[in-house]
């Protein structure tokens, strides 16, 4: 995976206001920043600054190089951006995003489009698959026994009794999606998995993660993408009843994985589990660098996926 982009590198100005530069800007957020014209500030980390369109789909403004459906990859991090504050208004266009309490304008013309391509190499065979996926669970429970999601998700495929999850609201959960899967039954997968919008903490709640990850192995990988297909929860567009049971900013990642986009890490991890390559310990650091923990717990939707409905 790529670096971090570095912060020293010269910022232009135009007259008293100061413009920065987006490298690379993710087709969906292209697609939504030309039919609207009005944004706010929702959030602000680290890593970037989270931006609510007029449309309802979330925007990533990134500081980061990691590129995404909904990211916009500044080539500079520059400290004018720490002025602004949440709710702050935002201008937008095809061409530019502008914040106009700090003078602040971001030209979109020379931006270069990013989406994942189709995967490249095949599937390994079903018995493989399956032994690898128990592979990566076991390798990931090891590496990260905090992660309760897993070391529950490890302990049911496994028949290994796991410890007592710090988060217990989650294992019948669990169970209920495993046996869903395990039946084949479509309309049991979608209950099964709209149980989980909104459940935990952060920006995306950890149940949000593992439904983007279920939807993107399904969406990527799937034989079977029709299943859902009259589901509101894998509606490609972050719809009224997934607003009301999740935040804005999930609502349009798992509107994305709907669609087979997702941020490249999860991207590159989901074909790792199916392909074989590059190997587990790799797909685990990528997925590491991918929130706090939302990388594990999308991980745990794609193995719920691969291992019961295969490719």
């Amino acid at each position: 995976m790529a670096s971090h982009l570095p912060n020293s590198l010269p910022v232009c100005y135009s007259g008293n206001k100061l413009t920065l530069t987006i490298t690379t800007i993710g087709t969906i957020a292209q697609e939504e920043l030309a039919q609207t014209r009005e944004a706010s500030v929702i959030g602000k980390t680290s890593r970037g600054l989270f931006l609510h369109l007029a449309s309802d789909w979330v925007a990533f403004l990134s500081f980061e190089q990691f590129r995404g459906p909904l990211t916009l990859n500044l080539r500079e991090n520059s400290d004018a951006l720490a002025g602004l504050e949440i709710g702050a208004q935002v201008q937008c266009s095809s061409k530019l995003i502008a914040f106009p309490s700090i003078r602040l304008s971001l030209p979109l013309a020379q931006a270069v489009s990013w989406r994942a391509t189709e995967p490249t190499e095949g599937v390994r065979p079903p018995d493989l698959l399956r032994a690898s996926l128990l592979s990566v669970l076991r390798l990931a429970s090891q590496e990260y026994p905090d992660h309760t999601l897993l070391t529950s998700l490890q302990g049911m495929v496994s028949s290994q009794p796991a410890p007592d999850p710090a988060e217990p609201e989650f294992d019948p959960l669990l169970k209920r999606l495993l046996a869903a899967c395990q039946a084949g039954e479509a309309d049991a997968i979608a209950t099964s998995l709209e149980a989980f919008l909104g459940l935990g903490n952060g920006l995306t709640p950890s149940g949000d993660d593992l439904v983007m990850g279920f939807l993107l192995a399904m969406s990527r990988w799937g034989r079977r993408q029709a299943w859902l297909s009259d589901g509101i929860i894998v509606q490609q567009h972050p719809s009224p009843r997934l607003r009301r049971q999740t935040s804005h900013l999930s609502a349009s990642l798992i509107a994305c994985a709907a669609r087979g986009q997702a941020d490249e890490r999860l991207i590159c991890a989901l074909d790792a589990l199916v392909t074989g390559s590059p190997e587990a310990g790799a797909c685990l650091s990528i997925l590491s660098t991918y929130g706090s923990s939302s990388g594990f717990d999308a991980l745990v939707g794609m193995v719920i996926y691969l291992f019961h409905e295969g490719c």
